[in-house]
């Protein structure tokens, strides 16, 4: 398994400067909803928690890269008593 996410440890405002830097402008989403989110909700809790807890930007990010693969969730194949 292998997930790649080579923005995942910049905050929005990094972004937005290695955006500019490169000349890219960011893209608006024309979903009425688009402001309305979970991601955006817990953007916020986060902003709070990191305000809160300085440190718990680098625990979030280091048990991130502790997966441990028993705890992952996975496809089982069916017997075949389960097929039928």
């Amino acid at each position: 398994l292998a997930l790649i996410r080579p923005l995942a440890y910049l905050d929005k405002e990094e972004i937005r400067a290695v955006a500019e830097k490169l000349g890219l402008e960011p893209v608006r989403s024309s979903c009425p909803l688009s402001e309305k989110t979970r991601r955006r909700d817990v953007r916020h809790i986060l902003e709070g928690l990191y305000r809160e807890i300085p440190a718990a930007r680098s625990h979030i990010f280091a048990a991130l890269a502790n997966v441990r693969q028993d705890y992952l969730l996975r496809s089982r194949t069916l017997t075949d008593s389960e097929k039928e």
